[in-house]
This record gives C-alpha cells, structure tokens and sequence, in this order.
C-alpha cells in the first residue's frame, strides 16, 4: 500500500479511509493542543 508523507507533520499517511480519519482526529487534537 502506498503512503502519503507529509514532512511538515512528521507523519505517513496511508491511503485507507479508517486510517486518514484516526490521523485526522489525531492531527486536530494536537493542534488543539498547540493553539
């Protein structure tokens, strides 16, 4: 499977729905936490 590699977030990102919405949940919530 292919990943995404966003540098800016230190993070791999695969192509798979369930997975990008747990990353996103988590990207949102640290970025409560950094606002």
């Amino acid at each position: 499977a292919r990943a995404t590699y966003y540098p800016e977030f230190n993070v791999v990102i695969p192509h798979n729905p369930k997975t990008i919405r747990a990353v996103v949940r988590r990207l949102n919530h640290l970025l409560c936490l950094n606002l």
